[in-house]
């Protein structure tokens, strides 16, 4: 989790400063001293990972002591809203805090707005709920760019360098609160005990890694009286099992030998190399997330709730609209009901739609970051499906798809692994520097094992679409194996994970966003 924005240096010299008006010094040198720093901070945030030994030495016991009290799901919900603060000061104190006083604040606001039903109140709320988030994660970001313009006309002016540490799983929670502020105008929830709210926000498995879940779909769960059940045991081996198989062995691999020594230097490469890697960072990025997905998925299902599926086979997307009904599900599906329609969406002809989408696909860029890559791949995408509803104008819907799927597939994953290009490094230059590595000319003559990596990954994205369905298929295979086998199976599978990963911990790279 990167937990404090980074800021920026300030630009001050001592000739601008000596030419400012009087008292303009001490306000400068002043103003770049401001920070908010947070003293309570845990450090090794990788102790508090869903795969470390931490985590499943504590996780064992409050899975038993959960059961144990089965026929109170009021019992249930206090053990689970503690075990997610609980989780939530692991990283900082303050951040325990700041999130409950959030919590207050979307409880009241919600009650006001459900009983008195209005529009304007549920705005209000909704634009102190982005500010609040704007301010905690965009500001550094904000401040740079109002910097460079005050150079760039002139004006000698140095804004304040605050230094803010960026609360854990923010972006995540302030998404739901939105959905329930939203939820409690249309009446879809009653608005009533805030400790459903403040389990809804800070529910462990869904906070730091997602999915975004809806008010509407959780907080039945959370209200309801009857007793829960431990999910289908099929469905939660085919997760764990997936879910450790892609982050600590497949994703994790790929990183340590591809990902991070080409991509970090690639003008040392070759351009099959530069690509190589490229393609390994187009799944990694699918195997981390998905894969910790898979996890708290299947931990959630552990303790008798179900969220909302995130991934839909993406990579096997025969354009850019069809990867993001399968791409981070959760994100696209909000982006769409909370930003998109009600900007207009597609009623009110075609130019507003490509508008609308463009601003919906920038503030998803921005979501992931407050940084001119996520930016600059949100217009990337913006500009992809912009092409791809001309096409579908001049040569009908799903042209190339309806001709020819696999070469639809091809060209829509290709154009990902570009933007994937632009996604992996806030550092321009190292993003300027994959593109010139990449420009060269590929060559058979490159290092076998770069060639094999590319060629793989292209009877991949052949064979990928076939898969289709082998999660049930292995799950309803799991369900007949007598509960010995499925011990000896699961711990099988465990040991031959474990022999074949690298070491250490993988760390879940959405966490960032």
């Amino acid at each position: 989790m990167r937990r404090i924005m980074p800021s920026a240096k300030p630009n001050v010299n001592n000739s601008r400063l000596a030419a400012a008006p009087p008292g303009a010094q001490n306000f400068n040198e002043l103003a770049v001293s401001i920070q908010i720093v947070n003293v309570c901070t845990f450090r090794d945030n990788s102790r508090m990972s869903y795969l470390s030994p931490e985590f499943i030495a504590v996780f064992l016991p409050f899975f038993a002591l959960y059961w144990s009290v089965r026929a109170r799901v009021d019992v249930q919900n206090h053990l689970l809203l503690a075990a997610s603060y609980t989780l939530v000061a692991t990283y900082s104190l303050l951040f325990a805090l700041e999130l409950l006083l959030y919590s207050a604040f979307i409880y009241l606001a919600a009650r006001n707005i459900q009983y008195y039903r209005s529009k304007k109140q549920l705005k209000i709320a909704i634009a102190i709920a982005i500010g609040h988030l704007c301010l905690m994660k965009y500001l550094d970001f904000f401040r740079l760019h109002s910097q460079n313009l005050l150079d760039t006309l002139g004006i000698d002016w140095q804004l304040p360098a605050v230094e803010i540490l960026l609360p854990i799983g923010i972006s995540y929670y302030t998404f739901h609160s939105i959905t329930y502020l939203v939820a409690a105008y249309r009446v879809q929830i009653v608005v009533e005990k805030p400790e459903r709210l403040c389990l809804f926000l800070a529910f462990f498995p869904t906070l730091i890694a997602g999915p975004i879940c809806r008010a509407g779909v959780m907080m039945p769960q959370f209200a309801a009286t009857a007793p829960r059940a431990v999910g289908d045991s099929g469905r939660i081996f085919v997760l764990l099992i997936s879910g450790l198989i892609k982050v600590v062995w497949l994703e994790a691999w790929l990183k340590e030998n591809w990902v991070t020594p080409i991509l970090g230097n690639p003008e040392q490469y070759l351009p099959t190399e530069v690509l190589a890697a490229l393609y390994a960072y187009t799944l990694e990025i699918y195997l981390n997330f998905s894969g910790y997905t898979d996890l708290v998925t299947a931990i959630a299902l552990l303790l008798g709730i179900r969220i909302p599926e995130n991934f839909n086979m993406p990579y096997a997307a025969t354009n850019l609209r069809d990867f993001w009904h399968r791409w981070h599900i959760s994100l696209s599906t909000w982006i769409r009901d909370y930003l998109y329609i009600p900007l207009g969406g597609s009623r009110h002809g075609f130019l507003r739609t490509q508008v609308n989408l463009s601003i919906a696909m920038l503030l998803s860029g921005l979501w992931h970051g407050a940084s001119n890559n996520y930016l600059i791949w949100g217009a990337m995408h913006a500009g992809g499906l912009i092409l791809l509803n001309l096409g579908d104008r001049l040569m009908g819907k799903n042209a190339v798809a309806t001709l020819s799927p696999a070469l639809a597939r091809y060209g829509t994953i290709h154009y990902i692994v570009l933007t994937w290009a632009v996604f992996y490094s806030n550092d321009a230059d190292n993003t300027r520097a994959i593109f010139r590595a990449l420009g060269g000319n590929l060559s058979l003559h490159a290092p076998v094992a770069a060639l094999a990596l590319v060629a793989a990954f292209n009877l991949l994205v052949y064979l990928y679409p076939r898969t289709t369905g082998w999660k049930d298929h292995a799950a309803a295979q799991w369900r007949r194996l007598p509960w010995h086998s499925q011990a000896l199976l699961f711990t099988a599978a465990l040991i031959i994970i474990s022999a074949y990963a690298p070491s250490g911990i993988p760390s879940f790279l959405y966490s960032n966003y």
